[in-house]
């Protein structure tokens, strides 16, 4: 029995040795890490501000990198570890739960209003939309030309019954809410479409024209934020972005 069990203990053996003081293993195995407390969730850009002064004196600070991962992302992290180059994860914040805009999804007109006037930053341009589509409310449209840059709706006059043209904004620059709160919020392009039913109500849609490109914006604004904060400047950790 001991002979059989020999060339498998020679096995493991050869498998298993050490390294400039690191333990390895050639099968499977998992690296003995030091054990750390999982990170903080929180919900402002404000309260990362404050947990970097709460905690200075736990914390090496000089060690601590805050990293905008995302529009809705900022992680504090350590610096890498000697053993295992690890790095441990302070605190990681996302803004509170909201209501998300369903851009690019036709709804009825007065939902529409509803929600751009709940979940867009208040502004000349927000008015001119709502008034646009307030406009046809209640009205069957008789006809919805697209050119592919502006759009001509024709609609049934409710006191004279005589048809009545109107032009909606091809584009037009707007602020929904999709970051932190904190900062200003990234203003892009949409393109506003309606569409007409024979024997309903018209539907609209906001459909999103920027190419993303706000996500960059809102990055930057978070970093510029808290670069600017006087908190994390006196703290002396690193923001990346």
């Amino acid at each position: 029995m001991i002979q059989l069990a020999a060339p498998n203990l020679y096995k493991l053996d050869k498998d298993a040795g050490d390294d400039d003081k690191r333990i390895y293993h050639s099968g499977s195995l998992k690296p003995m890490v030091d054990p750390s407390p999982a990170p903080l969730h929180i919900h402002t850009l404000q309260g990362l501000a404050d947990w970097l002064v709460a905690d200075a004196t736990h914390v090496d600070m000089s060690d601590v990198i805050v990293v905008v991962v995302d529009h809705e992302t900022v992680e504090v992290v350590s610096g890498l570890r000697e053993k295992w180059a690890q790095r441990h994860d302070y605190l990681i914040v996302t803004p509170a739960p909201r209501d998300e805009f369903p851009f690019a999804q036709f709804m009825g007109i007065e939902s529409f209003i509803i929600r751009v006037q709940c979940g867009f930053v208040d502004g000349p341009n927000k008015k001119k939309v709502i008034d646009a589509v307030s406009s046809v409310s209640g009205t069957l449209v008789k006809r919805a030309d697209d050119d592919g840059v502006a759009q001509k709706v024709t609609i049934e006059n409710e006191v004279s019954r005589r048809p009545e043209e109107k032009t909606l904004d091809p584009m037009i620059a707007l602020q929904p809410f999709r970051t932190f709160t904190e900062i200003v919020q990234p203003e892009s392009l949409f393109l506003l479409r309606l569409k007409a039913y024979p024997d309903k109500l018209p539907e609209v849609a906001l459909f999103p024209a920027d190419g993303g490109a706000w996500k960059n914006a809102a990055i930057l604004g978070i970093a510029d934020w808290l670069r600017a904060n006087e908190l994390v400047k006196k703290a002396g950790c690193s923001v990346i972005a």
